[in-house]
């Protein structure tokens, strides 16, 4: 895997063309852009087609 580009899990932009963080979720590593990831912190049920069974902690209030 260390040769494969890492893509962007919404986005398609792989680590050649733009930064890219990762992130851990269901036992899966999972890359993002920067540019993306307003959604995963502030919309994550868009990524519910590319993260499936992904569960949804609830409001940000909830998370004190």
């Amino acid at each position: 895997m260390a040769n494969q580009p890492s893509a962007c899990i919404y986005g398609d932009q792989s680590n050649q063309t733009v930064p890219v963080l990762l992130f851990q979720c269901q036992g899966r590593q999972v890359w993002i852009c920067p540019k993306h990831l307003p959604i995963l912190i502030h919309n994550p049920v868009r990524l519910a087609d590319e993260l499936p069974g992904l569960k949804l902690a609830g409001s940000p209030e909830s998370h004190s």
